[in-house]
């Protein structure tokens, strides 16, 4: 028995029965390194928190008779989750990133043809100013 009450040895019969600090306690030092080795130890405590949230919250919970196995779905299906929202954050930034560089290689090239337009005095001044 863990200090805050969690009984590790917990049995699968008594599982329905069990709070849900219990299920925590009994797995979530399997289900983090579960999660450590698919997103890595950085993002794997957020992972594991919002897969065992969205478990608790389902509707179904109150009647899953295997609790761990659906938790290490659970965890699965939110690395996905996570893996695609990485994607989509890279993708995000990196068509900006090419918004950012086109914009800046047509103002130059705006710039370019307009200081051609100035006379040589004109340009001088320009040049001595910025």
């Amino acid at each position: 028995m863990l200090a805050c009450g969690i009984d590790e040895e917990m049995d699968l019969t008594d599982e329905m029965d069990a709070t849900d600090e219990q299920v925590y306690g009994k797995y979530s030092a399997e289900l983090l390194r579960f999660a450590a080795g698919l997103v890595g130890p950085s993002a794997a405590d957020d992972v594991l928190s919002q897969a065992f949230v969205k478990a608790i919250s389902s509707p179904r919970w109150s009647q899953i008779k295997d609790r761990r196995s659906y938790l290490y779905r659970t965890v699965l299906n939110e690395t996905r989750q996570h893996f695609r929202g990485d994607r989509r954050r890279l993708a995000r930034e990196f068509r900006a990133a090419q918004a950012d560089t086109t914009d800046t290689a047509e103002s130059a090239v705006d710039l370019a043809e307009t200081l051609a337009l100035l006379s040589t005095a004109q340009r001088a001044v320009v040049f001595l100013t910025y």
